[in-house]
């Protein structure tokens, strides 16, 4: 068996990445095994065809007691990623709330995993209103670089890997090229699956002269943002699937991410990176 690890910025990308690999192939792992019970488990991690559990290899990742972070603050807990399973090929998904946590958080993770027992690790990030994608991707190769000296080797662009135990590769939503974010992808597949709710769902933007003012500066300030109005629109989109929901929710139960959609220009550039990261017709669900 081989180990991949995906870092990302968002909850939103976990699910996202998560769908792409559930599209894979690969099953969920949900479950921790308690005790070893070899008549009812085997090395598939499969108990009585229902239950898939959490490969060994990841335990160290997986908080024993109530995660909290600094000074006690339990708000601002460790996140558990979510854990994949191929035939040949174990994932685990992992976001970081904030960018200041990011190198913190792998940090802390290859602490209790060493990278060189990993196949593979990739970094999945937006790119932020204020800088190309280019210019986000060098500050994160060098502060990796300079704070994660047990990764040897990185790759010196975006959407390529580089490297062997571990292969590493970074890629920035939504193509390496365009400042964006995830939310210009999910609406790239709305266009194939969810069309006349994306165009409804975009009439409030387009009447925003109509209830804006309604805004405090504090309560318009995330809409004004250069991602603002995408967010707001896929936002919506997913609402009328599970009203009050997350949207990630809606990402990892519908049709977010489908055989459709996987085909669209830059989603499946994402996929692309994703297969080369996993090295996925030799090691996926094959």
């Amino acid at each position: 068996m081989r180990y991949s690890f995906i870092a990302t910025e968002g909850i939103q990308d976990v699910a996202f990445i998560s769908k792409i690999l559930k599209n894979l192939g690969f099953s969920r792992e949900r479950y921790k095994k308690r005790f070893i019970d070899s008549q009812n488990s085997d090395d598939s991690g499969i108990q009585s065809g229902k239950r898939i559990f959490l490969n060994e290899f990841w335990y160290g990742l997986v908080p024993t007691s109530f995660p909290v972070g600094e000074n006690g603050y339990f708000i601002e807990g460790v996140p558990l990623p979510w854990f994949w399973r191929g035939e040949q090929m174990c994932v685990a998904v992992q976001h970081f709330t904030g960018i200041s946590n990011f190198i913190a958080g792998l940090q802390d993770n290859f602490e209790k995993i060493s990278p060189a027992d990993l196949f593979s690790i990739g970094f999945v990030l937006d790119a932020d209103e204020n800088e190309q994608p280019s210019e986000r991707f060098e500050k994160f190769r060098q502060a990796i670089k300079e704070s994660i000296p047990d990764i040897p080797i990185l790759p010196d662009r975006l959407g390529v890997t580089a490297g062997e135990t571990p292969k590493t590769g970074f890629y920035i939503f939504p193509d390496n090229v365009s400042v964006g974010t995830l939310e210009d992808l999910l609406l790239d597949c709305a266009d194939v699956v969810y069309p006349n709710i994306k165009r409804h769902a975009g009439n409030i933007i387009e009447k925003e002269n109509e209830w804006l003012h309604d805004l405090n500066p504090k309560e318009k300030k995330e809409y004004q943002k250069d991602a603002g109005k995408n967010k707001l629109t896929v936002a919506n989109i997913s609402s009328i699937m599970k009203p009050g929901r997350a949207v990630q929710n809606t990402i990892e139960d519908f049709r977010w991410v489908c055989n459709e959609t996987m085909s669209t220009v830059r989603v499946q550039g994402f996929v692309g990176f994703l297969e080369e990261l996993l090295d996925y017709n030799n090691y996926g669900n094959q």
